[in-house]
């Protein structure tokens, strides 16, 4: 059984990518509203676990590194997150490559509801170029709906 998988999905709706890592399934399908994945040893649901054989299920979304389409440096002063999640997350920004700060997001409204957080990025936060990452703390699930960023753009010469 391989556990070193790369599997690649899209959503036909809105062509949206995914990309599992590690996940040892080598198909994915929604059969009568039901998730399921499939490997050599058979077809196993997807929905109906809170874990992963007693294993905290980790997940994460990550942006793609951007410039914004600005060449200039740039501070990031706020973002602003849009999801839902039974627990804490962790947003982690990084720029340029080198420089990253984390921030812990804790869930506003109980019961897995929608909301958005504030999160002040920091002064120190300068770049040209930035990633985005949300991943679960604990194994708790979530949902992101929104990930909006304010950046200050920056004189040439800074």
């Amino acid at each position: 059984m391989a556990t070193d998988r790369l599997c690649l999905c899209i959503n036909v709706r809105n062509n949206a990518p995914s990309q599992y890592a590690n996940y040892n399934f080598n198909s994915f399908a929604l059969v009568n509203g039901l998730q399921v994945g499939v490997n050599e040893d058979g077809i196993y649901t997807l929905d109906d676990a809170e874990n992963d054989h007693g294993s905290e299920i980790y997940a994460f979304f990550e942006t793609v590194t951007t410039d914004f389409g600005i060449k200039n440096a740039k501070r990031m002063r706020k973002g602003y997150v849009g999801y839902e999640a039974s627990g804490n997350l962790i947003l982690k920004v990084k720029a340029d490559d080198e420089i990253e700060r984390t921030y812990l997001l804790k869930p506003v409204k109980k019961g897995q509801l929608q909301h958005k957080a504030i999160v002040p990025l920091g002064r120190d936060l300068k770049g040209t170029y930035f990633m985005y990452r949300l991943e679960n703390k604990d194994g708790c699930d979530f949902s992101l709906d929104s990930l909006e960023v304010l950046p200050v753009i920056l004189s040439m010469g800074r």
